[in-house]
């Protein structure tokens, strides 16, 4: 549970890092702190990647998992319950159960995820010309085929392996 705490708080910590940095790459009048911004939420993005998989804190919360089960520590309620169901689900969802190749590619998967949707942004941010609807419709297309393209690939892989 100290493990899972520590995950929270250290996930707190940087998300509102994270948010400061997202609200400069979006609304700094200065294209260099933009630029900076847009460049520190990929690298906390692909940290934060990284960090979900890192085994040796997966083990240790499937540890803390199995003593709960056993009945060797306390029975979780309320808010500590949520955490660490929302915490092991989390992990589920990021593939931690299946071998390292397979992982490995899901992470690489969503850091190009994080890349391209951030692109979009930036590029959609940077828009100085008013369009009409449907010729930005048609100037974002590729940008969002982009990302439709990753994310189906990304998908595809969940679904046919089952998590």
């Amino acid at each position: 549970n100290n493990t899972i705490r520590a995950l929270d708080d250290v996930s707190h910590e940087i998300g509102s890092t994270l948010s400061r940095h997202y609200l400069i790459r979006e609304t700094s009048p200065s294209a260099a702190l933009r630029d900076a911004g847009r460049a520190s939420t990929v690298a906390m993005s692909d940290w934060g990647v990284e960090t979900q998989y890192r085994e040796d804190v997966y083990r240790a919360c499937v540890a803390f998992s199995e003593r709960l089960a056993e009945g060797a520590v306390e029975p979780l309620t309320g808010e500590d319950l949520k955490l660490y169901t929302d915490t092991m689900l989390d992990y589920k969802r990021a593939g931690m159960h299946l071998d390292k190749t397979t992982r490995d590619r899901v992470a690489a998967l969503q850091k190009e995820l994080t890349g391209v949707t951030t692109e979009f942004g930036a590029n959609n941010s940077a828009a100085k010309t008013r369009v009409a609807p449907c010729a930005r419709k048609k100037a974002q297309s590729k940008s969002v085929a982009r990302m439709i393209t990753v994310e189906s690939r990304f998908c595809r892989g969940v679904v046919t392996r089952g998590y």
